[in-house]
Formats: C-alpha cells, structure tokens, sequence
C-alpha cells in the first residue's frame, strides 16, 4: 500500500508509474495514461529548465486583428521577456522514439499567469521539448490528485462519452476534448482566432490513426468556438 514507504516530495515518472499502478504496461499505454490524468484531472508536471518566455497577455507572432483577413506580425520586445529556471505545465504530448519519451510545450503557468515559450528570434512562439525522464510530479501534487480521483470515482462517466454505452456520440465526445485542449488548457497560440487551424493541428497531433473531412474540421471548429455575444 502507499503509506508503505517513503514518498519524496519530488516524484520521477518511474515513481509515478509505480505509484499509479502503470508499471506493467507498454509505455504508450503509460504516456496515454499520464496524459489523460494531467488534461482531465490537472495534474502537473515539473522540471528544472531555463525558459525564455512572454505573457500571453502580451501577442507574439502573426496574431489575427479583427478578422482572418487582417493579420499583423509582433515580435517580442526584449524588455517584455522573462525567464524561468522551473515551471509547471500540463502533459497535453507526448512522443516516443527508441525508448526514449519526449513532450513538447509552447505554453506553461506561473503563479496563475500564462506564458507563451519565445523562440530563439523572438519572432514567434517557441517549442520547448522535454525528457520526460527529467520531469516529476510535487507530492503536494500527487496527493490533490489522489484526492480528486478517489472523488471522482463515484461519479458515473457521461453516457456520450462511455465508449461501452449505447449512448456513446464519438463527435460529441471528441468535441469537448477539443473544448477542454483549446478554450480551457489554451492549446496553441491564444491569438490566433482561427479555431479551425487548432482544430486541425491538434487532431494531427493527438488523434494520427483517424482521417477527419473538411467537413467534420469545419463542423467541429464551429461546435467549441466560443460564445461571441458573451460580455
């Protein structure tokens, strides 16, 4: 049982694993799980890096102005950029080559307020990869999650989004991922209004087996676009 052995305030993925009783299974398996907890559940991930990054207050990049059509380019003013030797971030990637697993992150909190990662020119958004071998979870962390799971076990699964029910709509339930990845977690640039292009990218990243029209892209970009009369 957990309250067994020791658990240090920083725990590597190998813990993790261990702890969460994923040790057993092939490492997408693993890496799907960490995700899932981390978008659906919150929890976080750690690491020790230097990061050179700008609030997303502040836009970055080709940012549309007031329609598709009227696009203007930021670059990111050297006296606006900061940098981070630690930050937090949700697990929404993960990739997995030769043994090795990576995530990659353009965006990450810091007390409540949201960064984007700058590239090396400051002319863009940044992509920053990690070794996921690097990464840990706060025990604070940890045990908020196993408090919430624990919680959340009593509660019944939507039947929309039980893939075992009669009721399952894999549109509908495929819809408030992308609502939860890019209205909620701010999945991409946060100024750039197309929801299509998110949708698109998002979909090549997270769901590579399956084909989607440009219908189902137009169709699913208009379902989570957000309420444009709300104050």
């Amino acid at each position: 049982m957990e309250n067994e052995f020791f658990i240090p305030k920083e725990i590597s993925i190998y813990l993790l694993n261990e702890l969460l009783g994923l040790s057993r299974m092939q490492e997408l398996a693993k890496l799907e799980t960490l995700q899932k907890y981390s978008t659906e559940s919150g929890l976080l991930f750690n690491i020790q890096t230097k990061v050179k990054a700008l609030p997303i207050k502040i836009p970055i990049g080709n940012v549309d102005v007031e329609s598709k059509k009227d696009i203007d380019h930021f670059y990111a003013k050297e006296e606006d950029i900061k940098y981070f030797e630690f930050i937090s971030f949700t697990l929404n990637q993960y990739f997995l080559s030769k043994g090795k697993a990576t995530t990659c992150i353009n965006w990450f909190k810091v007390d409540g307020e949201s960064f984007h990662v700058v590239n090396d020119d400051n002319t863009d958004v940044g992509e920053l990869y990690i070794d996921l071998s690097d990464v840990f979870v706060k025990k604070s962390d940890y045990d908020n999650f196993i408090k919430k799971a624990a919680f959340q076990m009593h509660e019944e699964k939507a039947p929309y989004q039980d893939i075992n029910s009669e009721y399952y709509a894999p549109e509908l339930d495929l819809a408030i991922q992308l609502h939860h990845a890019i209205q909620i977690e701010q999945y991409g640039n946060v100024y750039q209004k197309n929801i299509k292009n998110k949708v698109t990218k998002w979909l090549r990243e997270n769901k590579k087996e399956s084909e989607f029209s440009d219908a189902q892209l137009t169709r699913l970009s208009a379902i989570i676009g957000k309420n444009k009369n709300k104050n």
